[in-house]
């Protein structure tokens, strides 16, 4: 009644996929531009007055940091990593969807 939405599932993989597909329906926008943040391309859709932003991203390498926190959770915490998995899936069915135009 509040908008909030409820995600159930069989299994944690399910409720993860679920939550994942959810915050791209209501979030993807703002995921795309912390996506940007990270990489160093936030200038690419918000404009010149990024770009000092974009440097200060590429310098630090958050895109490496990232690369190598999932590489680690993977390795030492596989259970974990399979969930991150699914919400990454989630994600990117949403995303699939949009492009499809469905």
């Amino acid at each position: 009644t509040r908008g909030i939405p409820h995600i159930y599932g069989e299994n944690d993989l399910d409720v993860f996929f679920a939550a994942g597909y959810q915050v791209a329906t209501d979030r993807l926008f703002q995921m795309d531009v912390l996506r940007r943040r990270a990489f160093g391309r936030g200038a690419e859709v918000l404009g010149e007055g990024k770009l000092d932003e974009d440097r200060i991203s590429r310098i630090f390498r958050f895109d490496r940091w990232g690369r190598m926190d999932a590489e680690r959770t993977r390795t030492e915490a596989p259970e974990e990593y399979r969930l991150f998995v699914a919400w990454v899936a989630g994600v990117n069915r949403r995303i699939e969807e949009i492009n499809a135009g469905t």
